[in-house]
């Protein structure tokens, strides 16, 4: 797609989640996204026809880059460091942003109050994750397919608790503590 008046997609897309985090998705129209955008109402529609196609690239750039931290942080494991190490290591880069955790949020509220082709994205790429993390534990901690991947679900819940508990208190999570609890859990587990 060719630029408008300068302005890209990505540009957008980086203003609407500025606006999203500080109002909500409901709070928001893309009169308000524009505004701050510096642009027409009109430019925004040249890139996303309704609030739902900007909501879901959104989705998308959240998607992908949780799913490239995890990828990055999968291929970053060595075979020496300690498991605790290797815990606060994902927890670390899933977790590195404030802004994301509330986006993340404001994503899942939506999904949860009747979006439900964003809820069948959320439950794909959550299974995605889910199989991600299996492996890498199932090597790491010598666990069994069930066992692994009840523990990547663990992981991701624990991982959700705590973008929760960051947007409720706005501070971050202590990920050495979380990680030494979950080394523990999951080698004995």
């Amino acid at each position: 797609m060719a630029r408008v008046s300068g302005v890209s997609p990505d540009t957008i897309l980086d203003v609407a989640e500025g606006v999203f985090s500080t109002r909500g998705l409901k709070n928001t129209s893309l009169q308000d996204v524009a505004r701050a955008a510096g642009i027409s109402k009109g430019t925004l529609y040249y890139y996303f026809a309704s609030k739902e196609s900007l909501i879901f690239g959104i989705a998308a750039r959240y998607f992908d880059a949780m799913s490239s931290r995890l990828l990055g942080w999968v291929e970053s494991v060595k075979e020496h460091d300690k498991s605790e190490d290797v815990l606060r290591s994902v927890l670390e880069n899933v977790l590195e942003d404030g802004n994301r955790a509330r986006i993340k949020l404001y994503l899942l509220q939506d999904a949860v109050s009747g979006n439900s082709a964003l809820r069948e994205k959320f439950i794909a790429r959550y299974e995605e994750w889910k199989k991600t993390l299996a492996g890498t534990i199932a090597g790491r901690f010598e666990k069994d397919e069930s066992q692994s991947s009840l523990s990547s679900e663990l992981l991701l819940s624990v991982i959700d608790g705590c973008s929760l508990r960051w947007v409720l208190t706005g501070h971050p999570p202590d990920c050495g503590r979380l990680a030494r609890a979950l080394s523990l859990v999951l080698a004995y587990s």
